[in-house]
Formats: structure tokens, sequence, C-alpha cells
């Protein structure tokens, strides 16, 4: 498989490509300027994956996820009126939503 580099970016495979890209779009995100008036956080919501379906989901699969969410975290943690929360979809529930306070 290709492996996909980005300088100051986690080592992710071709797998990891949509990893990479939610990265990407959080970091457009927090770069944009909310609407004028606008004073609540604001989520940034990244689908993430529970580790429930292995072996039908890699485990670099999950911990790709996982990285991207380190990330995002870091991401949103410069920024106070940012928040990420994280969905990650379940087999005993149809969601599960964590968000760091």
């Amino acid at each position: 498989m290709n492996q996909v580099r980005h300088p100051g970016q986690p080592n992710f495979t071709g797998r990891g490509v949509h990893a990479l890209s939610a990265i990407r779009v959080c970091e457009t995100f927090v770069a944009s300027k909310p609407k004028s008036g606008l004073t609540r956080v604001r989520p940034f919501v990244y689908v993430s994956a529970e580790d429930f379906s292995r072996p039908l989901v890699s485990v670099r699969y999950l911990e790709t996820k996982r990285e991207a969410e380190k990330r995002i975290e870091e991401i949103v943690r410069d920024h106070p009126q940012y928040k990420g929360i994280y969905v990650r979809p379940s087999k005993y529930t149809a969601l599960v939503i964590r968000f760091d306070e």
C-alpha cells in the first residue's frame, strides 16, 4: 500500500487518507471566521469508529481514526471557541458520542 506522508502529521497509509482529510477540514474550520454576533462554541463533529467489528475493520484503520481524534483535539484546544465532538458508531448503541469538556 502506498504511504501518504505529510510533514508534521501522523504517518497515515492510504486507509488513513480520510482521517487526514478530516484534520485538514478541522484546520480550515478553525481558521474560518464565524458570522458576526455568534458567541456560542462552534462544534467540529468527526465520525470516528468503534472497535467492534474486527477482523472486518483493521487495527490500523482504528489507529488512524484515534490519531485523527487526537490531532483534532490538539487543534481545537488552541481555539477555545471551538469544540471537538467524536461520534463512534457501535453495534450496541446507535451512536457513541464523546466530547471533552
